[in-house]
């Protein structure tokens, strides 16, 4: 069976031009990445609590968690960011793995599907 995510990443960077991003769309929530035409890494953004409403912020344990996950913590009124490197193809799943590691343990999203993702490329 594909992986829409796994799909969805190698057409990010095997497709398109310089301006190419993915949105993974889970409601409230969402993760932004950006990439180029055979770029070597993939730009990352999840959303943080500045951008959310006050019923969906995510709690002190959450906050901590994504930090712990590897993600860089929002400067100023930004989102959590990170620069993954997708050199080889165990970068390429680490890449994929960690996005649905996130999905799942910061915005309890089990499994993200073709409906999730919005791909643009230039």
């Amino acid at each position: 069976m594909s992986n829409p995510l796994h799909n969805s990443l190698k057409r990010l960077i095997e497709e398109g031009g310089k301006q190419n991003f993915l949105i993974l769309d889970f409601g409230d929530y969402y993760i932004q990445i950006a990439g180029e035409y055979y770029s070597s890494y993939l730009l990352l953004e999840a959303v943080s609590n500045h951008y959310l409403s006050t019923d969906k912020k995510l709690d002190s344990v959450l906050q901590r968690k994504i930090l712990d996950l590897g993600w860089e913590a929002p400067k100023g009124e930004g989102n959590y960011n990170l620069k993954l490197s997708i050199n080889s193809n165990n970068e390429y799943d680490s890449c994929v793995e960690f996005i649905e590691k996130t999905a799942k343990e910061i915005y309890d999203v089990d499994t993200i599907t073709n409906s999730m993702i919005e791909l643009n490329l230039e």
